[in-house]
Formats: C-alpha cells, structure tokens, sequence
C-alpha cells in the first residue's frame, strides 16, 4: 500500500499523473492487495 502511495505521490509531483495512469495504478493496488 504505500508503496503506492509514494508511487502516486511522486507522479503527481511531477505533475505525470493522469487518469488512464491513476486509474492503472488502482487496478494494480486492487489485485495486489487480492
């Protein structure tokens, strides 16, 4: 989980994040966390 987090974190920071990549990133929380 937070590695995740960070990984969110610092895309945001760079102002890389986006939808299809938040939305990725959910899909790979949710099935990691299975």
């Amino acid at each position: 989980m937070n590695i995740v987090v960070v990984i969110d974190h610092h895309l945001n920071t760079h102002g890389a994040i986006t939808r299809e990549r938040g939305f990725f990133l959910l899909l790979f929380f949710f099935f990691s966390y299975d």
